[in-house]
């Protein structure tokens, strides 16, 4: 495997570029060869032009292609002309897809594209390109996920030369599509692909809810107030021309799993709602954000490093161009400058959303660098790699630190300190004094939650699983209301250890306790209460000896409210407390 790259100029014009290539042992005698195209115009005639001579000087070269991200601002720079990038596979191979989104949805896209994945062997990698801000590649997304969960999938949201005009087109060597999704499949016994992301935004201030979204993808309110007025409060920024340029650069931060991804908006309108490129939803946490161009630098530097000891033979990057305006062009280009350092022919694109979903997860993301490294065949014996060390990065000794450093210092800390106060007003508002558990007020609130997110989707299934202690009056009154509480104590410490990561334990009052089970048949979740009700009465409490509970079990239905789904909850222990106790009922 070999990779080049060249920048199509008046000193390098397409048809000269064409010559050098043809003319190349890697050229000549490489299995297969994709060229990546990445066009800074959006000109359709252009882009057709260029891509007729294209197959007819390169014959052997499969091209796929996108429009990319103009500079938001004068002081920004970004490729202004044609780069095009050649990968030659000894022994791999690829297949190139290409979805009109006139004719299909997204989600179908991923059902067709699933549907080629399943005729092909030992595929590895999936590279997707989509056209047009609002064809989200989430549908397409979820359904490799569902199908194939360790392919990973990247690459990027094609972009335009004027942010708001969308003009945006992915393309082949033969169509080009400006509603469209493009997925090219890489396959082969030998070939590996290690992809990563850097992101390097931290969190500042208070965490924010999305409560209420509009049409189109767009925020409505957070907090229940307009959600142009975070940007508005806490940056003094306007919704004006210069909206996107003055807030790109501090995206606001949602959990995705184990991960922070960032969301920046592009477009807001006259009530004050914003769009995301990568959207929100009704119940998502948001956070601002803020960092360093210390941060960004040495997280792509550690990224790159790791990248280094994959030994790839090719690397794709796909960048945001947020990164860009806060770090100014010279840091931007030494982000690439590491990666180069590992492939000096790697490509680059800027377009309006990164993509990345790996078994780790992951989804469209925002002012991230996205870096898939391919190789063919094993790292070879003995390769150890160099490890680079930026020595703009090193502690100088300097003891001035300069005012946006200090600032950003500064909001750190106390964004820390806040968070600290937030998780100790949350501990005394939201959690049992003498367990830790959640305690009954959010539990109430918990519950209505689900409800409302089972009704706007059914396939957020969750269960109530209620339960108490049998016969507790008996042990406080032969063991004294101390031994009580340490059996209450070690009851929740036994049942927690028991649950899944996203399901959750509360104190309802005395000796009952309730869980909410997310994403569990009825079935499952009486086998889940079977399960602790055994344990807990197979292992003696060290104070008191045996202790057995009892469960009642109820699934979320699609006309239940809060009230009528805790009734039947409670109806099932009252039952099970009648029915000889130690033992579980559903209702």
């Amino acid at each position: 495997m070999y990779q080049e790259t060249f920048v199509l100029d008046d000193n390098l014009p397409p048809i000269e570029a064409n010559k050098i290539i043809a003319a190349g042992s890697h050229y000549q005698e490489c299995k297969t060869c994709l060229m990546q195209v990445y066009e800074p115009s959006c000109d359709r005639d252009r882009i057709e032009n260029r891509m007729r001579i294209q197959r007819e000087t390169l014959p052997k070269a499969n091209i796929v292609g996108m429009t990319t991200l103009g500079p938001i601002g004068p002081e920004t720079e970004v490729p202004r002309d044609p780069m095009i990038t050649l990968v030659y596979f000894e022994d791999s191979g690829f297949s190139t897809y290409l979805f009109d989104c006139h004719e299909t949805d997204p989600r179908e896209a991923g059902k067709q594209l699933c549907e080629k994945i399943a005729e092909t062997d030992h595929v590895q990698g999936v590279l997707l390109l989509t056209a047009c801000a609002m064809i989200v590649p989430t549908p397409v997304i979820e359904e490799l996920e569902a199908r194939y969960p360790d392919i990973s999938v990247f690459g990027a949201q094609a972009g335009t030369e004027q942010l708001g005009n969308d003009q945006s087109m992915v393309f082949t060597s033969r169509e080009i599509c400006d509603r469209g999704i493009l997925a090219v499949v890489f396959y082969g016994e030998d070939l590996h692909i290690k992809t990563d992301y850097n992101l390097g935004w931290r969190p500042i201030g208070r965490e924010m809810t999305v409560t209420e979204m509009g049409e189109n993808g767009y925020v409505k309110t957070i907090d229940y107030e307009p959600a142009i007025d975070v940007y508005h409060k806490y940056l003094d920024v306007e919704p004006d021309d210069a909206f996107y340029s003055n807030v790109c650069a501090f995206p606001l931060l949602t959990p995705s799993g184990n991960r922070l991804i960032a969301r920046v908006p592009t477009h807001y309108s006259d009530d004050g709602a914003m769009r995301f490129p990568a959207m929100l939803t009704e119940g998502s946490k948001v956070t601002l954000s803020y960092t360093k161009p210390t941060y960004l630098l040495r997280n792509s530097l550690a990224s790159a490093n790791e990248m280094a000891a994959f030994a790839p033979q090719a690397i794709m990057l796909f960048a945001c161009i947020n990164r860009r305006v806060y770090m100014g062009n010279n840091h931007a280009d030494q982000e690439f400058d590491y990666y180069r350092r590992i492939c000096p022919g790697l490509s680059y694109a800027y377009g309006y959303g990164e993509i990345l979903r790996t078994p780790e997860g992951g989804e469209l993301l925002n002012s991230t660098i996205v870096a898939a490294g391919f190789r063919e065949g094993d790292i070879p014996e003995g390769f150890n790699a160099k490890q680079y060390a930026d020595p703009d990065l090193a502690d100088d000794g300097s003891k001035f630190k300069s005012l946006s450093d200090r600032l950003a210092t500064c909001l750190e800390a106390t964004t820390a300190d806040l968070k600290q106060t937030i998780g100790d007003l949350e501990q005394l508002v939201n959690r049992d004094q003498l367990t830790g558990l959640y305690n009954r007020r959010w539990i109430d609130e918990e519950i209505d939650q689900r409800i409302s997110m089972h009704r706007r989707r059914n396939d957020q299934q969750f269960a109530l699983l209620m339960y108490d202690i049998d016969h507790f009056k008996n042990i406080n009154d032969a063991y004294g209301h101390e031994t009580g509480d340490s059996v209450l104590i070690e009851l929740s410490r036994r049942v927690k250890a028991m649950m899944r990561n996203d399901d959750v334990v509360g104190r309802w009052g005395g000796e009952e306790f309730i869980i909410i089970a997310n994403n569990i048949s009825l079935e499952n979740a009486v086998k889940l209460a079977e399960r602790v009700r055994e344990s807990i009465a197979a292992e003696p409490f060290s104070a008191v000896g045996t202790v057995t509970i009892s469960f009642g079990v109820a699934c979320a239905q699609e006309d239940d409210t809060p009230v009528s789904i805790f009734a039947r909850v409670d109806s099932a222990l009252y039952e099970a407390k009648n029915s000889g106790r130690n033992c579980v009922v559903t209702h």
